[in-house]
């Protein structure tokens, strides 16, 4: 997992709407949008999510035609021919992107800045490959993970379900678990020593890895919104 990429994962309800509302106003009122996927376990969330934030632009008379749009299944093959090309590229319309695990396998897309996940992935595998859809130009980059009670009781994996309301580092407890395939010891040795470092500054390594080390940090001039920080950056 790359370390550009800022982890936040939390406990949620499941008002979207609610939880959500912070990207809704990003595209409203941000003349500089982030590139974001948002990751949702059904073709229904995926629907209403889509309407939510279609509805809310429209409201607001900021809509634009094609700034968000939704993939799935269940779509046609020339409408995901045209969402794939759309989104793909870089400077496209297309800011945010709601979809099923549909979308993604195999596709390189390198500046998107954001990956959120509305409910737990169903495996830490899909977890690790979802996150790693952000950041690829080597921008920093942030994944946010809701985790509302119905998606824990559902993901298959009990590893992923213990990350939630953890309370040691995110990026080494995901590691771990794959450490096995491949992952560099080094690595993970260095990354343990820089989690439990004392630090003075906010570009300490531990205010910058993820959610968890974040609030164990003790930087002097900590930043306590950082989704709202890179949002604006």
């Amino acid at each position: 997992m790359k370390a550009n990429i800022y982890l936040q994962m939390q406990e949620s309800t499941e008002n979207f709407e609610t939880e959500l509302c912070w990207l809704l106003e990003h595209l409203q009122k941000s003349e500089k949008k982030k590139k974001m996927i948002i990751y949702v376990r059904s073709i229904n969330l995926c629907y209403r999510i889509f309407l939510f934030l279609t509805t809310g632009l429209m409201d607001s008379n900021y809509f634009k035609p094609g700034i968000v749009e939704m993939f799935h299944a269940n779509m046609d093959k020339e409408t995901k021919e045209h969402i794939m090309k759309e989104f793909v590229q870089e400077g496209g319309e297309i800011c945010v992107l709601v979809s099923t695990v549909a979308f993604g396998m195999g596709v390189n897309i390198p500046d998107v800045d954001i990956v959120v996940h509305w409910g737990l992935p169903s495996s830490g595998l899909a977890y690790w490959q979802e996150v790693g859809k952000c950041g690829r130009d080597g921008r920093c980059s942030y994944a946010i993970c809701y985790a509302f009670k119905r998606s824990i009781t559902k993901c298959e994996d009990e590893h992923l379900k213990k990350a939630v309301g953890l309370d040691t580092c995110l990026r080494i407890s995901v590691l771990k678990h794959f450490q096995l395939q491949g992952t560099n010891n080094a690595s993970l040795t260095q990354l343990e020593k820089d989690s439990a470092s004392e630090c003075s500054n906010n570009e300490c390594v531990m205010s910058l890895c993820c959610s968890v080390c974040h609030n164990m940090c003790c930087c002097n001039n900590k930043d306590n919104n950082m989704l709202k920080t890179f949002l604006s950056s």
